[in-house]
């Protein structure tokens, strides 16, 4: 077997699996299965988390690889992961984390109760691997890319800056998020990829399940 790739969530999902498993066959991984879960919906993270449970008891020598937005939100999401490797095997993880211009600009929906989705730390990351099983081997920043730099300039663009606060339905809140938005599109434009050394997009782990 090659590689399998296994769907939760929305089209927007199911078109980013079609491009995982396209890039993946490329890179000549063999006997890889891909799990792109979803945190829209509570049954969307059960379904991916039973799945992953699943295929570690019928696929025992199969690489397991969890993606997706449940992979960054759920701790629950990264105990099945910690389960599902072997003695010794790697565990990495990328999350949106904060301080950042993800949680500097306003209303960001991913800020909005009840996901939180960039409040992740790297003590949070930390903590989540040690309740775990498992020994962090190293945490590193990562740098802005093409996908994502239109949020950098967002946050450099609008007239708010959030600290405690990051989301309110205030007419003046909106209007922030749109001169941002104006202005994000524009730097975008003209200067593309953010050439930085601040905090980047997000900390990428990785830890090794103990023996």
């Amino acid at each position: 077997m090659s590689v399998e790739v296994i769907t939760f969530g929305c089209r927007l999902n199911a078109f980013e699996s079609e491009v995982i498993a396209r890039e993946a066959t490329g890179a000549g991984l063999a006997d890889t299965i891909i799990i792109n879960s979803c945190a829209v919906t509570n049954e969307a993270v059960a379904q991916a988390r039973q799945s992953i449970r699943r295929l570690k008891r019928a696929r025992p020598d199969a690489r397991i690889v969890v993606t997706g937005c449940a992979a960054q939100t759920q701790s629950e999401m990264f105990a099945d992961m910690a389960a599902a490797a072997k003695p010794g095997g790697l565990l990495i993880v990328g999350v949106p984390h904060v301080p950042s211009a993800l949680t500097r600009f306003p209303n960001n929906p991913v800020n909005a109760p009840p996901h939180h989705l960039t409040w992740w730390t790297r003590a949070a990351l930390v903590a989540l691997a040690e309740r775990h099983g498992a020994a962090v081997e190293s945490i590193e920043n990562v740098p802005w890319g093409d996908c994502d730099s239109l949020l950098y300039w967002m946050e450099r663009c609008s007239p708010l800056r959030c600290r405690d606060i990051y989301y309110r339905n205030r007419p003046w809140w909106h209007v922030a998020v749109l001169i941002g938005l104006a202005g994000g599109w524009l730097m975008h434009a003209l200067r593309g990829t953010p050439q930085t050394t601040d905090e980047g997009v997000g900390l990428l782990m990785v830890a090794r399940r103990r023996r």
